[in-house]
């Protein structure tokens, strides 16, 4: 938090703390306000943007989220959620408390592909490069 807002954040109130990443480069900035209002919902201490991918994984030489001799279809699996590093917003009381951007209930907000490129290597780049040029 600023200390602008800690300010105008009061003992036990429901403040929140947004995050937007600037290596997030498609992100069309419209995001605050509805990660704003997802993180006042009493289900939820935080929120993240995130995208679904139906596929099949392996980490360390195992698979992670399938069985290979069973050859299922990839749109029958459970989806992997992959944090967009595009945004996170998180209750004062949660932040505090772990010491961390994502609470202990965090919420998915879900956004296409599209908006989701990170800009982490020179591949991204052009990744991104050609992308804007359509």
């Amino acid at each position: 938090m600023t200390k602008n807002s800690r300010k105008t954040c009061k003992k036990g109130s429901q403040c929140c703390a947004i995050q937007p990443k600037p290596t997030n480069s498609n992100g069309k900035g419209d995001k605050p306000r509805p990660v704003c209002k997802n993180t006042y919902n009493k289900n939820y201490d935080s929120i993240l943007t995130a995208q679904s991918i139906y596929s099949w994984f392996w980490f360390n030489g195992k698979p992670v989220n399938y069985k290979p001799k069973v050859l299922p279809r990839s749109q029958d699996a459970n989806p992997i959620i992959q944090e967009t590093t595009g945004l996170y917003g998180i209750k004062r009381k949660s932040l505090i408390k772990r010491k961390c951007r994502i609470g202990f209930k965090p919420i998915f907000y879900k956004i296409p592909s599209t908006e989701s490129i990170d800009l982490d290597n020179l591949k991204d780049f052009d990744y991104l490069k050609k992308f804007l040029k359509k």
